[in-house]
């Protein structure tokens, strides 16, 4: 046995403050004097062990990021002086290696909502470094583990953390073992909630929650309305009661995401048989839910109109009339537990308002949740006309806030996803985001390597509708002293302009390998073990946006009270197998 280093996972996280944008460049330059001088290495260890600093004023230009190394904090004050230089009226912005700016935080008097997302995110190793730092995640997942065996499934941290390197045929059966519903539930019922313990520690007050899908349950539980205990156990039997109810129409059943006319798509769904509207996402994005072989017809007819339309990593038509096997199965359970009144506003997928304060009538809408319709796009319009202004996804991903600056757009918000997904980026990668900020309206980034031209766009501004957005974007790599150029197209979602996707020849691969990207050894947008990174990084974006929050490595050395859950068994250690990877 071997204890694993928390440096090994960690960062320090460094965070600016000032009155004015001028004032915070100044403090940018002196800073990065102070690390590349002679004493630089102490003042970076400094950096690391410093106490906490007090909130940051509202009306403060304020900026922060994660370091690894002292070279890595130069670097990131270095982009952080050039944005200033180059713009310093900006109100906002994000560098894709993680560095966040804002001139003010936002609105004080706005509300912090916790969205927990539900399936569709979920992948192997989720959470694989959070639940070696913090002990009580593990007793969650060993928790989960022992429900699990006693109703003869897989423990399910088995499946997410397997202790020697899998092959790539195990790799496989592994991801689709955990597409199956009676996994993915349990799997994303532990990690949720212990995003939340976290930041709950580190100072987080919500005022008020919401979920997607079997996000609602832990949603419920944020708001006092179920003990630790019984929501792992509801978790573990909705899982179970949804598996049960697939198939039982002798096909397959599948789930399936269109973006387009809503209007339109809804108007075809209807005169198709077995084919629901399963959720409505936003304003021009809807989810259907029904028998594989009509779903797949349908998204050949939407994808030649233009509207992209894939198929979900579930194994189920959710949120349909297919579910009435796993709502009566499920409600046996619900009625058996004890409920609590909601401590604050838990936003329903069914009626997109808050759930009502009798006990009684909160399981029955639970219970109803798994038959009908997810309307999402109103709940969340409905929670920013009461007050909420601030959203923070926990779970896997980032789709839930995806959806929410899809819905809200313009309106003054603020989204932020716990665990992104996005790895570090290679060379290849940072410059493809940076051409991508540019073209998004951002600030310049300076790049040098990179210089884009567009064919047929203005470079003045962005185009303003889908079809001109379609036109080819060339960019033009400069590689000592060679010119390779790369073909690709603007990518519009949700009628937003989302980046820039590059061609995939022949040509296109010997450049980027020659630049040292090797698409085989990175085949996944996933990195798992940058779970704690990706964590850290969170808060640091949240504390800028304003939030009194405190840096997540005080609650690994000590200064601030570990989390915990309260279940029955004995808290583990926090120690791995030798051979854990």
């Amino acid at each position: 046995m071997r204890s694993i280093a928390k440096e090994s996972y960690m960062g320090t996280s460094v965070l600016l403050s000032a009155v004015s944008p001028s004032h915070l460049l100044f403090r940018c330059h002196t800073l990065k004097s102070e690390l590349t001088s002679e004493t630089g290495q102490a003042v970076y260890s400094r950096l690391k062990t410093g106490k906490a600093d007090p909130p940051i004023p509202w009306g403060s230009a304020r900026a922060g990021f994660v370091a690894e190394t002292r070279e890595d904090a130069i670097e990131s004050l270095q982009r952080i002086a050039d944005f200033l230089t180059l713009d310093p009226t900006t109100k906002s912005w994000t560098h894709p290696r993680g560095i966040f700016y804002r001139q003010t935080g936002l609105d004080p008097t706005g509300k912090t909502v916790a969205l927990f997302s539900g399936q569709g995110g979920q992948y192997t190793e989720m959470g694989s470094s959070l639940q070696t730092l913090f002990p009580f995640i593990k007793q969650g997942y060993y928790h989960m583990d022992s429900l699990l065996e006693e109703i003869g499934l897989t423990p399910i941290s088995t499946i997410l953390f397997p202790n020697h390197r899998l092959s790539k045929e195990e790799v496989i059966l592994s991801e689709n073992t955990l597409k199956r519903t009676e996994y993915t539930q349990p799997a994303i019922g532990v990690f949720n909630p212990a995003l939340y313990r976290i930041l709950e520690r580190l100072g987080l007050e919500t005022q008020m929650t919401a979920g997607m899908s079997c996000g609602e349950l832990p949603a419920l539980w944020g708001a006092g309305a179920l003990s630790d205990e019984h929501f792992f156990d509801l978790v573990r039997c909705r899982g179970r009661a949804m598996s049960q109810a697939n198939g039982v129409s002798e096909e397959a059943e599948a789930m399936m995401a269109v973006t387009g006319d809503v209007d339109a798509i809804t108007a075809k769904v209807e005169t198709v048989e077995n084919v629901f509207v399963e959720a409505w996402n936003s304003k021009n994005q809807v989810v259907l839910a029904g028998l594989k072989k009509r779903l797949q017809e349908l998204q050949y007819i939407f994808q030649d109109r233009g509207w992209a339309a894939y198929m979900l990593s579930v194994s189920g038509a959710f949120h349909s009339p297919f579910m009435e096997n796993a709502r009566r199965i499920f409600a046996e359970h619900v009625h058996d537990t004890p409920f609590t009144p909601p401590k604050i506003p838990v936003y329903s997928n069914v009626t997109a308002a808050p759930y009502p304060e009798d006990p009684h009538a909160v399981k029955e809408m639970l219970i109803e949740q798994i038959v009908r319709p997810i309307r999402f796009k109103e709940q969340i319009e409905n929670i920013y006309t009461a007050g909420g202004s601030r959203f923070i996804e926990f779970g896997p991903k980032n789709i839930v806030t995806s959806l929410v600056d899809a819905i809200l757009g313009d309106k003054g918000h603020g989204a932020v996803a716990l665990n992104s997904g996005n790895r570090r980026r290679s060379n290849v990668h940072e410059c493809i985001q940076s051409c991508t900020l540019r073209l998004a309206g951002h600030a310049p980034i300076p790049c040098h390597s990179v210089n884009i031209s567009l064919e047929g766009v203005r470079l003045t501004g962005l185009p303003r509708t889908l079809k001109e957005g379609l036109k080819k974007v060339s960019i033009l790599f400069h590689l000592t002293g060679h010119q390779e150029p790369i073909e690709g197209r603007m990518v519009w979602r949700q009628g937003r302009f989302a980046g820039v996707q590059l061609s995939r020849g022949e040509k296109v691969r010997t450049l980027l390998k020659r630049l040292g990207y090797d698409e085989t050894n990175n085949p996944k947008p996933v990195f798992a073990k940058a779970c704690c990174r990706q964590l850290q990084e969170a808060v640091v974006n949240l504390i800028v946006t304003g939030l009194s929050l405190n840096p997540l490595e005080r609650l690994l050395d000590g200064t601030i009270e570990s989390p915990g859950f309260s279940l029955p068994g004995e808290t583990v250690c926090s120690r791995v197998p030798a051979n854990y990877r």
